[in-house]
């Protein structure tokens, strides 16, 4: 079974789209979605309902699309960063409906699932915590501890923006990076495709360019918060 795992796609369709077109061409039989869907980009509507019609085998959500639950109208921002992210969830809110938002809520943080024998762990960040980061920036020997910690053959996840691998007696760690915002450096939309049979299991993670400019427009056009920081994060990738 080949299966796309897919995460952080921050409301780029353009991104998005490409990615599904290349899933098309490798003859992908399901997909897993890691979180972060609908926050941070200009088409939040529309890639919540390209992903429902993707109709995922596992959809987690994201911190950022938990900023649902954890922001209301009474909140006030008490620095920078909390302006920042209350104007990304006042701009995801005003162009998604109730029940699309509560579509979003409604994903749980983490789930398990079993493939040809193999036990699989969804989640966005660790198997502890929807925002706490895993890869090349956690120490070899935490790294160990999580690996044992696990109650799975392979833990997928996102949230790093950086693709990530690791094997570890016998179980695995796979992150696959980015859709969207990227922070390797590398300004394509970046995504993984496991393939597993009953003796062997492999990855490979794949980078591919889609249409920046036509991304940066839409968010100049439509007003996005912070659009001059929102391209420059999209065009240096960093």
């Amino acid at each position: 079974m080949r299966i796309a795992m897919i995460s952080d796609i921050h409301a780029n369709v353009e991104a998005f789209k490409t990615v599904i077109e290349h899933m098309k061409d490798q003859r992908v039989d399901e997909v897993i979605f890691l979180g972060d869907l609908v926050m941070n980009g200009p088409y939040p509507k529309e890639v919540l309902a390209m992903m429902s019609d993707l109709a995922p085998i596992v959809w987690v959500k994201g911190n950022t699309d938990n900023w649902f639950e954890e922001i209301d109208e009474d909140f006030i921002p008490v620095n920078e960063r909390e302006e920042y992210i209350c104007s990304l969830y006042q701009y995801a809110k005003e162009r998604l409906t109730k029940d699309e938002i509560q579509m979003v809520l409604s994903k749980t943080e983490k789930q398990l699932i079993e493939v040809e024998g193999l036990k699989i762990l969804c989640a966005h960040g660790s198997h502890k915590s929807i925002s706490e980061p895993i890869g090349i920036m956690t120490p070899q020997g935490n790294i160990e501890q999580l690996i044992k910690e696990v109650e799975a053959d392979i833990l997928l996840c996102g949230h790093t923006h950086l693709p990530y691998y690791v094997s570890f007696n016998g179980k695995k760690i796979i992150n696959g990076g980015a859709v969207s915002l990227s922070l390797d450096g590398d300004a394509s939309a970046s995504y993984g495709i496991i393939e597993i049979s009953q003796k062997s299991t492999s990855y490979i993670n794949h980078k591919l360019d889609y249409n920046l400019e036509k991304v940066m427009s839409c968010a100049k056009s439509n007003d996005f918060p912070y659009v001059d920081m929102y391209i420059k994060r999209l065009k240096e990738a960093k």
